[in-house]
């Protein structure tokens, strides 16, 4: 969904006056809080896909853009009435859902997903220039973010590094020890590493602490909350994860971590978002789905070297 909302923007400048609304899921809503693009960020109504439909029929949509392209999506979009709905180029029934279909065929070179999505505007007479999406934060909240980061007595002017230990595939998890030996070089160079807690890194975030003392520790609060304390960051650090988006969107530095995701589908290529891969040839291969690598070693053939360098020079790059 974050992706997705990057064409929010360019919709927007092309058409000031236009009606626009984002449908997505109740827990990504959050997300697009304080956005100016979007004239409405709806949710299907729960209560059955017919009224779903009704609730998009209704609208009475000249243009739809499917960037899902789901069975669930296409029942929307087939019955939306709207004269142009764009959608992938999909094998199976549900591609008379759209009368546009945009080719999801790899090329030659990997492309970001963002711009991948672009291709829609393209086809709507819409020159894209948004590079990537972006989160907005009231005062108030940024606020809030700050004052959960300053309860934990970080001494003055240290930086502060976040670290996300898990990921939504377990093979897109960095080991817990390495993250621990990143810790332990940051806390020698100055800088406070704090990792980000989720509900399911109780266990690895005791595991890293006890590894690396001096580690500070701050559970994951609600997710307006949680871009908070985001935002207080000066590096992310973490696997190709959401809290690696959510901080590219606030424009904070990452460096992110790519085992079986290809960091040129994933990762915008800025100066600001650095990508550090496995140097084996078997782990890109993995990445674009020629092969698998069964062992899922990908994550693992990430030495702690190379994160280091990248955090230092995220760190040196900043006032």
């Amino acid at each position: 969904m974050l992706l997705t909302s990057t064409l929010l923007e360019d919709l927007r400048r092309a058409y000031p006056a236009a009606q626009i609304d984002f449908l997505t899921s109740p827990r990504a809503v959050p997300l697009l809080d304080g956005n100016p693009w979007p004239t409405t960020v709806m949710v299907p109504d729960q209560r059955g896909p017919l009224r779903a439909m009704r609730q998009i029929r209704a609208r009475r949509y000249d243009w739809i853009i499917d960037s899902q392209t789901s069975p669930a999506s296409a029942r929307l979009v087939l019955l939306s009435g709207a004269r142009r709905r764009l959608g992938w180029d999909i094998s199976g029934p549900w591609r008379v859902a759209y009368n546009e279909r945009i080719s999801r065929k790899p090329g030659p070179r990997p492309r970001y997903v963002v711009r991948q999505r672009q291709e829609f505007l393209e086809r709507l007479g819409v020159t894209p220039m948004a590079s990537r999406p972006k989160v907005f934060l009231a005062e108030a909240e940024r606020a809030a973010g700050a004052a959960d980061l300053a309860a934990l007595e970080i001494p003055p002017g240290r930086p502060l590094v976040g670290l996300v230990l898990s990921a939504g595939s377990p093979y897109s998890r960095w080991p817990v020890d390495r993250f621990a030996q990143v810790a332990r070089q940051l806390l020698e160079d100055g800088a406070v590493p704090l990792v980000l807690e989720t509900p399911v890194d109780g266990d690895d975030a005791a595991r890293m602490v006890a590894m690396a003392p001096r580690t500070c520790r701050l559970a994951v609060p609600e997710l307006r909350r949680f871009l908070a304390v985001i935002a207080g960051l000066r590096v992310m650090v973490s696997g190709d994860t959401g809290p690696a988006h959510m901080a590219m969107a606030l424009d904070i530095p990452t460096v992110t971590l790519y085992g079986p995701s290809r960091a040129a589908n994933w990762n915008p290529g800025l100066p600001s978002t650095v990508a550090v891969s496995s140097p084996r040839r078997r782990c890109d291969g993995c990445a674009r789905g020629l092969r698998r690598n069964q062992r899922h070693t990908c994550m693992m053939e990430i030495e702690v070297t190379p994160v280091i360098e990248a955090i230092r020079g995220q760190l040196a790059s900043q006032p």
